[in-house]
């Protein structure tokens, strides 16, 4: 498929509106909860720098967090956590990207682990360290909701939704539609 210039710019809006979506979908019906939104984005993140390359998947990971906050699925009180995810976000991406430049057979594989594991051990530090070092002055409670949502899941959401983007994109090689 040829593709102007224009092309990875659409196809970045197209991955923030879907996450928009899966966003708006995660607040609205409950059960569907941090494990499936969360992997559904980071999908979307490691999707954006396969089809649309590193500089667009900084902006679509930058945009994510924000627009989660805008919508309400991150409450107002969390808010001032939102700049760590956002560079939690571009660490996973950023990471990604480089490790995709690699000649190894498995460089995807690669990619998603070591990507999951930075962006993981940065939201856990910020989570665990950098509020109080910050003086964020969130309340005690938000602190505890924040370490627990920062902690491992970030991780494990990391590497379903890098492994799902992956797949996805095997896929779609295969059949020739990219």
């Amino acid at each position: 498929m040829k593709q102007n210039k224009t092309f990875p710019l659409i196809l970045s809006g197209l991955f923030i509106a879907l996450a928009v979506t899966t966003q708006y979908i995660g607040k609205a019906i409950p059960f569907f909860n941090q494990i499936l939104v969360g992997s559904i984005i980071n999908a979307i993140l490691i999707s954006s720098v396969l089809y649309c390359g590193v500089y667009y998947a900084c902006l679509v990971s930058l945009l994510t967090p924000i627009t989660a906050f805008l919508i309400g699925v991150i409450p107002s009180l969390q808010g001032p956590f939102v700049p760590f995810i956002c560079i939690g976000n571009l660490s996973l991406v950023v990471a990604f990207s480089i490790l995709m430049k690699l000649t190894n057979t498995y460089k995807e594989y690669i990619g998603i682990i070591v990507s999951a594991i930075i962006k993981f051990i940065f939201l856990f530090i910020s989570a665990q360290y950098l509020i109080e070092l910050f003086g964020l002055n969130l309340p005690e409670k938000m602190i505890q909701a924040l370490k627990v949502s920062m902690g491992i899941m970030q991780f494990i959401t990391a590497l379903i939704g890098g492994t799902l983007a992956i797949l996805i994109n095997k896929m779609l090689k295969k059949r020739k539609a990219i």
